[in-house]
């Protein structure tokens, strides 16, 4: 699940939910909450739900205004814009502009995830030294997951 920051490009928009409505600039909707946007011209950021970034900006309430201003929008578009920008880049571009400071290259969680399946030796390119002796074989039968393929 995603909570999703929309921007109003062209002018300010209004999120509904079942509870309420905000009139903003931006707003940040909580992952899961039935909502509806009335908006000119908008632009979606989705965050996962447990990333730091959604941590920063969620106080528990289903919708809330963002501070942004029409220099942060401008910023962001020149970010899309470009092809050239690489995913870090974008992420770094979109905390600047919601004012968190840059996080870790690679998120913590899968750096958890990385420590686990690299060996203590570092990378080597030898933490899988059986997958250097696989070949292709039949993808179904008896032998379709065998090691020995």
């Amino acid at each position: 699940m995603a909570h999703q920051i929309t921007i109003g490009l062209a002018a300010e928009l209004t999120v509904h939910t079942p509870d309420t409505a905000v009139r903003a600039r931006a707003v940040c909707i909580r992952a899961g909450v039935m909502h509806r946007i009335e908006a000119v011209e908008i632009l979606s950021i989705y965050l996962d739900a447990l990333s730091e970034e959604a941590g920063a900006l969620h106080a528990g309430a289903d919708i809330v205004p963002v501070d942004i201003d029409m220099e942060d929008i401008a910023f962001l578009r020149s970010l899309l814009a470009e092809p050239n920008n690489s995913t870090q880049q974008m992420r770094d571009g979109v905390r600047q502009t919601l004012n968190l400071a840059n996080g870790p290259a690679i998120d913590p969680r899968l750096q958890t995830v990385r420590a686990v399946l690299r060996p203590a030796s570092g990378p080597t390119g030898t933490e899988f030294p059986q997958a250097g002796a696989l070949t292709r074989g039949p993808l179904s039968g008896p032998n379709a997951l065998s090691p020995n393929w």
